[in-house]
């Protein structure tokens, strides 16, 4: 199952929704938000580094000259995985064989 943000969700109540996922969770649940980990099993997120590299890189050029819409617009590259080793383990999810994930600092959902 795959777990976007919670920004839309009114009345959000972070504490909760983590108990519910502990209680609930039969399947592995991943996302794209490091935000997010507390209520997935898995989590392959950008990272926002790359991003304000690429501005800096594109801002440079042009100030050098080049024409804004002559810079192609780019997907990002780099990712951070991220392994919640309690919902993992509810569930007997494993990461891809090859990922180094880092378990989530999960200590106050939402703040």
């Amino acid at each position: 199952m795959y777990l976007p943000t919670n920004g839309a969700v009114q009345g959000w109540d972070a504490e909760a929704a983590v108990e519910w996922v502990r209680r609930n969770i039969r399947k592995p649940v991943v996302t794209c938000d490091d935000f997010m980990m507390p209520y997935a099993a898995f989590g392959l997120t950008k990272i926002g580094r790359e991003q304000g590299e690429w501005a800096a890189r594109s801002a440079l050029a042009i100030l050098r000259g080049k024409r804004p819409d002559a810079i192609p617009v780019a997907a990002n590259q780099q990712t951070r995985c991220f392994l919640n080793p309690d919902l993992a383990g509810r569930v007997g999810f494993r990461a891809p064989p090859g990922r180094d994930c880092a378990a989530p600092r999960i200590g106050q959902p939402g703040k």
